[in-house]
């Protein structure tokens, strides 16, 4: 059992883009894992998923109005918070994969698209004080596309997003594309460095965040807490049996 919690925004309807809410969306691009696949690893697909889920709430919340849109906006609210997502998606032939740090896994055809997510908050009364969150289906997110993100928010917005207020995060992925650090440790079982991939990537993470830029709006933000039940597994279990009995009563 894992206990999880989520922010949930909820947005004005008339607010949200049009592309945000678009049916492809909602049917192509909700509970299904994004990841580009060599072989299918359903141990690590369903922890992502679990992250994933969390995420999802937040953007599932979108669609309920807070104010009907004849009201305006809901000034009373004291966040202002925006979301969006974008296609990262790179080379699905030939690039290797980022996980297991196995030469013979390499792309080889398209399961599935991968997305980067994000969430922008903000205070009302003082908009320019705002963080960024951004999750994207990768394996980790490394010091390269970190630095690059964050040199072309500047090119757009000045110093609004900088490194103080800009969360890059991964799923985790163990089957996702690799070939994106500026460090060799990272890139030798993927041959190199690969500039298309890293291209996609970070393009990717920066639209996410201008379309969440965009669809700022009055907000109210909610903290709730819940239970997934057998949702995962021990990989370690043995080992974990050692441990005393009164430790292993606080989980079962």
């Amino acid at each position: 059992m894992h206990n999880f919690s989520y922010l949930g925004c909820l947005h004005n309807l008339d607010i949200l883009s049009e592309e945000f809410l678009s049916a492809e969306f909602f049917t192509r691009d909700v509970f299904a894992f994004k990841i580009l696949v060599l072989r299918k690893v359903w141990g690590d697909i369903l922890s992502a998923l679990i992250r994933n889920s969390i995420l999802f709430c937040l953007m599932a919340l979108q669609t309920y109005a807070y104010a009907t849109p004849s009201a305006g906006k809901c000034t009373s609210m004291p966040f202002l918070a925006g979301a969006g997502i974008y296609d990262i998606t790179g080379p699905t032939a030939g690039l290797g994969m980022m996980g297991y740090g196995q030469i013979k896994e390499k792309t080889h055809g398209l399961l599935q698209r991968i997305y980067a997510r994000a969430f922008i908050f903000a205070e009302s009364d003082n908009p320019n004080q705002r963080v960024a969150f951004v999750v994207a289906d990768l394996g980790q997110i490394f010091q390269s596309v970190h630095q690059e993100v964050i040199k072309r928010l500047k090119t757009l917005y000045g110093g609004l997003y900088t490194e103080k207020n800009i969360m890059l995060n991964a799923t985790h992925s163990h089957s996702g594309p690799g070939a994106y650090s500026h460090d060799s440790l990272y890139n030798l079982t993927t041959f190199g460095f690969d500039e298309q991939n890293f291209e996609v990537i970070v393009d990717g993470i920066v639209q996410a965040i201008k379309r969440a830029h965009d669809n700022l709006s009055p907000s109210k933000i909610t903290l709730s807490k819940g239970d997934v039940e057998h949702a995962s597994f021990n990989r370690s279990a043995a080992a974990y049996e050692l441990n005393p009995d009164e430790e292993k009563n606080k989980y079962n």
